[in-house]
């Protein structure tokens, strides 16, 4: 008994110790053509190729990890393909607003996820984009020497004609990139948290 003690103590020593380690960073990209985005965000962790797919399609516990996430329900499912609702409170020029949305979604496990916006109704509302296409691609990388996976997110959507003209003009790409950043670094540091947590079990 005194002996495990011991190694739990020095366990929590050397973890007190130890430089906290950083937020993984993303590159993020877009580009706006009046109403019309496009998103790209790059990233890179330091985790297993199936951890990282694992949690990529979490989608019911994406509300503990992705800011701003409400809801991620899973509405049906067949085989690879799922549709799933989205409820999110996202800052719109610098006003939060719930954004609804219901997506197609088809694996490729473990190296690519593709979404599209259906037009269903959410919660009795329309959907609060017009359009959207998107895709995750995950490809495995070695970081310092161990393995990692370079994660990608693309998309391009349309906010619709609701928004004004003046403020996607000002803030439009600005806010979107604040909003995709804070989104996707959420997701990387989800998937090097888990990994993590295995590491030292």
């Amino acid at each position: 008994m005194r002996r495990r003690f011991a190694g739990w103590l020095a366990a929590a020593l050397l973890s007190a110790a130890a430089p906290a380690l950083a937020a993984p960073t993303a590159e993020v990209k877009v580009e706006r053509d009046g109403s019309h985005f496009k998103v790209l965000a790059v990233g890179v962790v330091p985790a297993e190729l199936a951890l990282a797919w694992d949690t990529v399609v979490d989608y019911p516990r994406m509300t503990q990890f992705v800011p701003g996430m409400q809801r991620a329900q899973v509405v049906s499912r067949e085989g690879e393909r799922r549709m799933v609702e989205f409820v999110s409170t996202a800052g719109s020029f610098l006003i939060d607003r719930p954004v609804r949305t219901r997506l197609s979604i088809e694996h490729q496990r473990p190296h690519r996820v593709d979404s599209r916006l259906l037009p269903d109704w959410v919660d009795g509302a329309p959907p609060s984009l017009t359009a959207y296409r998107g895709y995750y691609l995950l490809t495995v990388v070695p970081v310092d020497g161990r393995p990692g996976v370079r994660l990608e997110f693309g998309a391009e959507l349309d906010v619709g004609p609701d928004e004004s003209p003046l403020l996607l003009a000002l803030l439009g790409t600005w806010s979107m990139r604040s909003s995709v950043r804070g989104q996707f670094e959420a997701l990387l540091a989800e998937i090097e948290r888990r990994q993590l947590a295995v590491a030292v079990k």
